[in-house]
């Protein structure tokens, strides 16, 4: 009993972790700095299938990780959520001292150098739904600029907030039922995602945008991502109950080299048919397009302002995905998606 107590506390702390952020945050920064560098601008071509092909869907990889780093304490408690006080005093403590500074230097900034052309300085409204983390799904209904238009990587805080608040809701009937559960995200991803497909034009009377652009929002809120966050809490359980099997570790250690190599293989070839798909989407020209309402405003060219952008069918990284921003937006981004996530 004690041994497997103390195999449940080794296994709270799981190191492999920081290697997925690493490659993750890795993935962001590539990225960013190859679009901004115009080394991407060939659709198609042999850079844009591998850059895409292993580093278009780093931003799951955040929230595979939130899902399995949050959800495994409850697992090891036999799903027992816990204290919720405690849990939400925790993840405020962590997430937004970060996230408030952030969004106070950005103000800063406007203050002092304002945005060219100038676009005013943020309204009461606009700072209220940041400090609460309502940003993201805001713009569904408003013209919001993410993170005033400077800042947009924190569309994703909204997405994390979002999650903190379901979790507890969840939590015990997912322990009973992770598979079934799973599966269930897959189809609130799917559905939504489809839903998002059909009606982009109501969503882009809501919010006064272009059907196009109001898709790529509404794409980015917490349903659309349901399966990532699914995928990481499986997985906890998964994880805890190898440890409590008790399986020799020895004989998996063995094994684990034959089946990572069979996992990269099968990971390169959907990486390349994925990579093929999404390199044939200049991500400047979309950006450009989805960035086409505020052009009228617009002083610099698409490629100094836009961030990653690609078609509704396909992800992009942890920055702004429907607002400009400047290019070293990749590391505040990389930053801010290893702080939610951990």
């Amino acid at each position: 009993m004690t041994e497997q107590a103390g195999s449940e506390r080794q296994a709270m702390r799981v190191p492999v972790l920081d290697g997925f952020r690493g490659v993750a945050i890795l993935g962001v920064v590539v990225v960013h700095m190859l679009v901004f560098s115009g080394a991407l601008d060939t659709p198609g071509s042999a850079l844009n299938v591998a850059v895409f092909g292993l580093f278009g869907n780093v931003i799951d990889a955040f929230f595979i990780i939130s899902g399995f780093v949050l959800f495994l304490p409850v697992v090891l408690r036999n799903g027992h959520f816990g204290s919720l006080k405690t849990f939400a005093v925790g993840r405020a403590a962590r997430l937004l001292p970060a996230y408030w500074l952030s969004l106070a230097v950005a103000l800063g900034l406007i203050a002092l150098a304002p945005l060219s052309p100038v676009t005013g300085f943020p309204g009461f409204g606009s700072v209220a739904l940041h400090l609460g983390a309502l940003q993201t799904p805001a713009r569904l209904v408003v013209d919001l600029p993410q993170g005033f238009g400077l800042n947009g990587p924190v569309w994703m805080i909204s997405l994390m907030v979002g999650f903190y608040a379901v979790l507890p809701l969840v939590a015990r009937p997912y322990y009973r039922h992770p598979l079934a559960g799973l599966a269930l995200a897959a189809l609130i991803t799917v559905g939504w995602k489809e839903a998002v497909t059909i009606f982009g034009g109501e969503l882009g009377a809501l919010n006064g945008q272009a059907p196009a652009i109001a898709r790529l929002i509404a794409v980015d809120q917490l349903p659309g991502w349901t399966f990532s966050f699914a995928l990481g809490m499986t997985g906890a359980w998964a994880y805890v109950r190898l440890v409590r099997s008790g399986r020799n570790r020895e004989r998996i250690a063995r094994r684990a080299p034959a089946v990572l190599a069979l996992g990269a293989i099968v990971y390169l070839g959907f990486a390349y048919l994925y990579g093929r798909s999404a390199a044939t989407v200049n991500p400047i020209v979309a950006a450009a397009s989805r960035a086409s309402r505020h052009s009228s405003r617009s002083a610099p060219p698409p490629r100094a302002r836009c961030s990653w952008r690609r078609s509704s069918s396909v992800r992009s990284g942890c920055g702004d995905r429907s607002s400009p921003g400047p290019p070293g937006a990749s590391a505040a981004s990389a930053t801010a998606c290893t702080w939610a996530t951990s």
